[in-house]
């Protein structure tokens, strides 16, 4: 007998055998009603910098915010989104993706927001 799988694959971020590893964690909370932190990690070498870009879209594929557009070296971040546009306008309720891409690597995440609710 060998090894079948590992972890849960559950929101705690448990992966199936095989299955590529996540630079973007569950943004906390999730649902939001307005603001939401998004934890991440660069991958690479620790002696370099990694160009690195953190956007927000809306369901439609328009970014609305980016949150990070720069080099840096890897490791584990986080950044809170306030749930503002590009312009500094709060953004309705709906469903918005993360996008990250560090160097090579990117990565995907949906965010709900509910505004008008508590995520208690």
């Amino acid at each position: 007998m060998g090894i079948v799988g590992v972890g849960d694959k559950g929101e705690e971020g448990g992966f199936a055998l095989g299955e590529p590893p996540r630079l973007l964690a569950p943004n906390r909370p999730n649902p939001f009603p307005d603001a939401t932190t998004i934890q991440y990690v660069v991958p690479g070498r620790s002696s370099g910098r990694v160009p690195v870009r953190l956007m927000i879209y809306n369901i439609l594929g328009q970014r609305v915010r980016t949150l990070v557009d720069r080099e840096l070296t890897p490791g584990a971040y986080t950044v809170t989104w306030d749930g503002r546009d590009s312009a500094g306008i709060q953004a309705g309720s709906g469903i918005y993706f993360c996008r990250l891409e560090a160097g090579e690597a990117s990565d995907v995440r949906k965010l709900v927001r509910m505004r008008g609710t508590s995520s208690r």
